[in-house]
């Protein structure tokens, strides 16, 4: 991806973000949240916690960073490793 569509993503990920900040009532703001979660493919939980960090850390929280350490389960650095291999693969039979 290049940085005009790395920027577009990141402003659609913000609009999506602010408006769920707009005042609303308890019902209103659990249904702007499914929307919100369903538009960027992650769960209602991961959603109030970028958002959650977007208000506490800024417009940089919203980048996202691969993971470089898959913490100390074998099973999951076995698993981080293969996944991290499966996408350079994928990235070189693109090109």
């Amino acid at each position: 991806m290049n940085n005009q569509t790395l920027d577009f993503l990141l402003i659609a990920k913000l609009e999506i973000l602010r408006s769920l900040r707009e005042n609303s009532d308890r019902k209103t703001y659990g249904q702007k949240l499914k929307e919100a979660a369903q538009k960027l493919g992650k769960l209602e939980r991961r959603v109030r916690r970028l958002v959650r960090t977007w208000q506490e850390n800024g417009l940089a929280a919203l980048a996202e960073v691969p993971r470089t350490s898959f913490g100390t389960n074998p099973t999951l650095c076995i698993v981080g490793l293969i996944r991290v291999k499966l996408r350079k693969s994928s990235l070189v039979k693109g090109l």
